[in-house]
């Protein structure tokens, strides 16, 4: 990532060349990278990757200014854990607040989406210590996986909040 500015980054994560993008009309690149954002990612051969590919402007920001700050002093594992509960309660769970706290008559929200968060990120710590990833899976059962653990993980969180 480093070098790189905010767009080269995004493309990167999308897996789109600059020139790919040249020949096509506004609506033909708005369709491409809406396809490489949502698709793309449930195709990715392990959870890490899946999450390097979701959400690359996101991405862009917490690797720069949350997850390599927290790696120059702790291990990956917990920069991992501590990037993903930024991203849960600054990104999500703040923003969603006022809305909480309009139809429930002003109580104080959980904080779902950072527990979600958390249990999403060790799930990813673990898969990488056993090295798991999908390669000979066919993508459709790469997507279903991927699909299965995010539904899994926040039925988890729902069992712990």
């Amino acid at each position: 990532m480093s070098g790189l500015s905010r767009n080269a980054y995004i493309l990167r994560r999308l897996g789109v060349r600059s020139d790919e993008l040249r020949p096509l009309d506004k609506n033909q690149r708005l369709r491409l990278i809406l396809w490489r954002v949502f698709c793309r990612p449930f195709t990715a051969p392990s959870l890490p990757l899946f999450w390097r590919y979701w959400n690359p402007f996101y991405g862009y920001y917490l690797g720069k200014y949350v997850y390599r700050p927290c790696r120059r002093m702790l291990p990956h594992p917990i920069s991992v854990l501590a990037t993903f509960a930024f991203c849960g309660f600054f990104l999500h769970d703040i923003l969603g607040w006022p809305a909480y706290a309009s139809l429930k008559g002003g109580i104080a929200p959980p904080h779902n989406i950072t527990t979600w968060f958390l249990i999403i990120a060790l799930g990813l710590v673990v898969s990488e210590k056993l090295g798991l990833r999908f390669d000979s899976l066919a993508p459709r059962a790469r997507a279903g996986i991927h699909l299965a653990y995010l539904c899994g993980t926040y039925l988890l969180m729902r069992l712990v909040v």
